[in-house]
This record gives C-alpha cells, sequence and structure tokens, in this order.
C-alpha cells in the first residue's frame, strides 16, 4: 500500500534553481542567499524534497545527468549519470517514500518514457520504462502519483511502475501544470485551459482563458487554487468558479509559501508578490532560474 506520509523537510525556504548549476535560496522571497554555481553548462530545472533532504537534477551535457543533494541547503553532493541523449531528465517527484526521476523515452515522446526511483535521492535504480508516451512532471497526492504529458496524456501510479492511463485524451487538453488541494486535481495549460478531477483519471470542468493567455504555473495556498499566465491570474475556492485578474509581469515558475508567491522569469529574474497579480523582481541572477521551489 502507498504510504499516506510525505515525510517532506521543513527547510520553510524557497529554492530557485537554474543553469550552470545555480542555487540560491530565500525565507521571504525579497532577500536571496549568494548564487551557487558551477563552471560546467549543468541545468537544472526540478526539485524534489523528502526524507530530510532536497535534491535538485537536471542536464549535465555531454550525454550526462546531474543529480545535486543536500540536507542543509548549503553543502550540495553531486552525482553525474552517464547517460544516451535519449534518456535526458525530465523532472522529480517525491511520494511514497521515495523519489522518482522522469526521463526522456527516445526520439519522440510515444516511445513512451523512462524512470528510475531512489529511497534516499542519492542511490537510484536501474532505469525502467514506461509503456506507451514518455511523461513530464508528477505529483504525489497522499495516496498515488499523477502525471501529465503531451497530447492530453494524464496517468496515475500507487509505486511508479504501473501506471493507468486517463481515457479519451486530447491534445487540446495537455496540461502545463497540475496541484492537488481540497481533494482535487486542478490541471492548467495553454490558452487559460482549466480542468478538474477527482482521481486523476475523470477529468471535466473544462474551462479556456483569452487566446494567447498561455496558464503556465498552478498553485494551492491551503484557501485557493491560483494560475498565473500570460496576462492575467486565475483564482478558485474549487478549481471550478474561477475569477480573472489582469497581472503585470508575470513569471513562468511559481511557488507559493510563508504567505508569498515567488517566481522566476527569463533571464534570471526573481519576482516576488503578494496576490500572483502584481509581480515586483527582487533579484537579478548570474544565470537563467529553470525552476523555483517552496521547501
Amino acid at each position: 500500500m502507498p504510504s499516506e506520509k510525505t515525510d517532506k523537510p521543513d527547510f520553510s525556504v524557497f529554492l530557485a534553481v537554474g543553469r550552470m548549476g545555480l542555487r540560491l535560496v530565500s525565507k521571504n522571497g525579497s532577500d536571496w542567499s549568494q548564487p551557487l554555481m558551477e563552471d560546467k553548462q549543468y541545468t537544472l530545472g526540478s526539485i524534489a524534497a523528502g526524507k530530510g533532504c532536497v535534491v535538485t537534477a537536471g542536464m549535465a551535457g555531454g550525454g550526462e545527468n546531474v543529480f545535486f543533494r543536500s540536507t542543509d541547503l548549503m553543502k550540495w553532493e553531486m552525482q553525474k549519470q552517464k547517460t544516451d541523449y535519449v534518456f535526458m531528465l525530465r523532472s522529480l517527484g517525491f511520494g511514497n517514500d521515495g523519489f522518482l526521476a522522469l526521463l526522456s523515452g527516445g526520439v519522440n515522446a510515444e516511445d513512451g518514457g523512462n524512470m528510475q526511483l531512489s529511497d534516499d535521492g542519492a542511490k537510484w535504480s536501474e532505469r525502467f520504462k514506461r509503456e506507451k508516451r514518455s511523461l513530464n512532471k508528477v505529483i504525489w497526492d497522499g495516496k498515488q502519483w499523477l502525471g501529465i504529458g503531451n497530447y492530453g496524456l494524464k496517468s496515475i501510479s500507487a509505486d511508479g511502475r504501473k501506471w493507468v492511463d486517463a481515457e479519451n485524451q486530447s491534445i487540446a487538453d495537455t496540461l502545463i501544470s497540475v496541484v492537488y488541494g481540497n481533494g482535487r486535481y486542478v490541471g492548467v495549460g495553454l490558452h487559460g485551459l482549466r480542468m478538474v478531477s477527482p482521481d486523476g483519471l475523470r477529468w471535466g470542468e473544462k474551462q479556456m482563458g483569452e487566446e494567447g493567455e498561455h496558464l503556465h504555473a498552478v498553485v494551492f495556498t491551503g484557501k485557493e487554487f491560483v494560475a498565473v499566465g500570460l496576462g492575467a491570474t486565475y483564482t478558485s475556492p474549487d478549481g471550478v468558479k474561477w475569477k480573472r485578474t489582469p497581472n503585470e509581469d508575470p513569471p513562468v515558475s511559481v511557488a507559493y509559501g510563508n504567505g508569498v508567491f515567488v517566481g522566476a522569469a527569463y533571464k534570471g529574474r526573481l519576482l516576488v508578490s503578494k496576490d500572483a497579480i502584481t509581480w515586483k523582481q527582487v533579484l537579478k541572477t548570474p544565470d537563467h532560474v529553470q525552476a523555483v521551489s517552496f521547501v
């Protein structure tokens, strides 16, 4: 049976990662630590936390994936994995008492995705293949994994190995970001797409926004769902009834914690907001920030 415990460490800080191995942290989203960087072309693009540690990973170039692991966000252990270019790392997740890494499946999405599991974020299993199309992102809701991918792909799994895909998938229903809260999944995508699911397989309440109003991120604050896109921010208590508000200078990666929203935008711009509508740049990092998370 899957574990409902996340065993997630409570650093209560924002972690931003990016190119050249960029890593920096902030308690309030405004004041950031001195950036840690490498002299190699390491592109860190995903973050996962659990088992008392944080893992961030991405591509190292030269046909390698790179993993950075830390228990205090100051000292980091680096691990590289030699791999073919078709198995480059896409995303990380933590759930079911372990870490899950998503890798590319092959030359195209139809080749199926590859994955790796880890109990501690340091030792990783051999790659194993997910049949059918590959996944781009995963989240853990306390009982199961939900993965999303191209062409409207949505899939669930209890153990990260056996997956069940939702039926009637459509390219128009492709999700870019998904979150779990209040007993439901809420996913967002291009042109203001918003959808809701109680179980990861049955999706409904589809709504669209204006053309070009791409929603790149959705978070759950504990009280409401907040979706941030190009030109507008949507808020909802249930994922069904939404309020649209034009926004200013929105980021493409968003995290929520300690009562504030933190976002990242090209190139290396870190932004902060109290309402996810009006954003203020607080720092420009030495290189591009690929992801930001509250850990």
